[in-house]
């Protein structure tokens, strides 16, 4: 059995970057700024509060950790 964990880290919306093919989403959070990258077609406006959820697994896992908004 795999332990699994999620932990959701609230933020803003302080800039968003429309680079024609991507959008960078910049994120103020208690931890700092953290900087998403997604498709030009994403959906970010300015100002919004959003969370960042983390789907933890433990290092043994061959599965990577994920991180969404």
């Amino acid at each position: 059995e795999i332990f699994r964990a999620e932990a959701r880290l609230p933020a803003r919306i302080r800039l968003v970057e429309r680079l024609g093919n991507q959008t960078l989403v910049h994120l103020d959070t208690a931890l700092g700024t953290f900087v998403l990258q997604g498709s030009g077609e994403m959906v970010a406006t300015l100002g919004d509060q959003t969370a960042l959820a983390f789907d933890v697994l433990p290092d043994s896992s061959a599965a990577r950790n994920n991180c969404s908004v």
